[in-house]
């Protein structure tokens, strides 16, 4: 009687695995845009926190100084300790007093143009009181930091960093510090190690100002921002992806007013008629007005004189009779 053998089959056949392989390789390449866009997204949402918080500190140290940080030097290693400090802190740089630089203009890290209006540089993060990752954006790549040296003592001084738009528009009103993240492609930023990146290609003219970097990363001298960009992830020459704020003297001294609000009584712009501290303004305004906005406890900080091109308020120091009707603003002494 004869015998017959059957053998059960097992697993899958190679054509059979070729075909799942071919389906799963369609799906994943349908997804992988998408993939990109959440990865981008997220990193730009980082980025923008971080500038957040990062000009939430600015403020907070002007509130104490009535005046900005130097940069910090931006090729410093993270476990330097000059890390995230502002230039001017360190003795051993010489820094010449109202600049950022010392005389040679060789402080590793910080450029500074020849105009000797502004320097470019790191965020002074430890002198900020942030965590050293506040120093770098969503890419993991450093941010950069430039002030105007007229705001390096006064905030009220006049900033000396101009504004442009994407398209070369100048901004009337000059900014006192402007904050930079190099976007995806990085054009002259420094990375995490403090490596300035060279990315493929020419870049923007706009990103060689913002990074302060030529195309062959030469120093570039320049004392503008441009802002309001055409944001491109993509890896072609000529694209411009920066992200970026600033603030003019004047947008710096009304969030300096409003943090000042919060840490003593009373409200900070004086609100009699004629701005002489009368009996309609709180205690705080008609201590100032004694000897014309020196009182006992209090005095006249600024005062508004009008209006900028933007509608910004122009505050202005001066005495109690100069200022415009209400807008004296006061702090404790």
């Amino acid at each position: 009687m004869a015998t017959h053998c059957t053998f059960k089959r097992q697993g899958f056949s190679l054509v059979e695995i070729s075909i799942v392989l071919m389906i799963l390789a369609i799906v994943l390449s349908g997804m992988l845009p998408f993939i990109t866009e959440s990865m981008r997204a997220r990193e730009q949402e980082t980025t923008l926190e971080r500038m957040k918080v990062i000009e939430e500190a600015i403020v907070a140290y002007a509130v104490a100084t009535n005046s900005l940080p130097c940069p910090s030097d931006n090729s410093a290693a993270l476990d330097n300790a000059n890390y995230g400090v502002q230039v001017s802190d360190i003795p051993a740089n010489s820094v010449v007093a109202g600049r950022c630089q010392n005389a040679g203009n060789t402080l590793p890290g910080v450029v500074q143009n020849g105009g000797l209006t502004v320097a470019t540089g790191g965020v002074p993060t430890r002198t900020l009181g942030l965590p050293d990752e506040y120093g770098f954006d969503g890419w993991q790549n450093r941010f950069s930091y430039t002030v105007s040296y007229n705001n390096l003592t006064t905030l009220a001084n006049t900033g000396q960093l101009f504004i442009f738009n994407y398209y070369g528009v100048g901004f009337a009103t000059p900014a006192a510090y402007g904050l930079v993240s190099h976007g995806v492609r990085a054009h002259g930023a420094y990375n995490r190690a403090g490596n300035l990146i060279d990315p493929p290609g020419n870049s923007h003219a706009a990103e060689q100002h913002n990074s302060r970097r030529s195309n062959t990363m030469t120093a570039l001298s320049s004392n503008r921002l441009y802002v309001n960009g055409r944001i491109d992830d993509s890896n072609l020459a000529n694209v411009y992806d920066d992200l970026t704020v600033y603030k003019t003297p004047n947008q710096l001294l009304v969030n300096v007013s409003v943090v000042n609000s919060s840490t003593y009584a009373g409200p900070i712009f004086c609100t009699n008629a004629n701005s002489n501290g009368g009996a309609d303004d709180n205690a705080a305004c008609r201590d100032a007005a004694v000897g014309g906005g020196i009182g006992t406890t209090y005095e006249a900080f600024y005062c508004r004189d009008g209006t900028d091109a933007e509608g910004q308020p122009i505050f202005t120091s001066g005495t109690w009779s100069n200022c415009d009707d209400g807008t004296i603003l006061v702090r404790p002494r």
